[in-house]
């Protein structure tokens, strides 16, 4: 497990290390990797097809965190999401989060921003 995260238990949250950021971790010219805390209800305020995101609702986790409708699910704490996978498939974007919401305090989501080359001028 890498560093600031939390695990949870049947009975409480417990402390692996200090509290983690929430909020962008790193981002590049076409990706951003965000940290929320990992309620997958309408806290978190998205709504997926496949792995791409069509709403956002305002004033949500993801909103606040600069999320926007277009963008793509890349992976869901280190796990490659597949934009192909039927609901259930254990690589698909939705199930992914719902199971580590189950398990960790915390919600780490890569997203692809925009597609490579996407309105570069030449």
């Amino acid at each position: 497990m890498s560093e600031g995260k939390y695990r949870k238990s049947r009975t409480s949250i417990k402390p692996i290390s200090k509290t983690p950021e929430l909020g962008i971790i790193s981002q590049s010219e076409n990706a951003r990797k965000i940290r929320f805390l990992a309620q997958f209800d309408d806290q978190l305020g998205i709504q997926l097809v496949g792995n791409k995101v069509t709403i956002v609702s305002p004033e949500s986790q993801a909103w606040t965190h600069g999320v926007r409708p277009g963008w793509a699910i890349l992976t869901v704490r280190g796990t490659k999401v597949n934009p192909n996978a039927k609901r259930n498939d254990p690589d698909n974007a939705i199930h992914l989060m719902e199971e580590a919401c189950k398990k960790y305090y915390t919600l780490e989501v890569e997203f692809r921003t925009r597609a490579p080359g996407c309105c570069t001028v030449s």
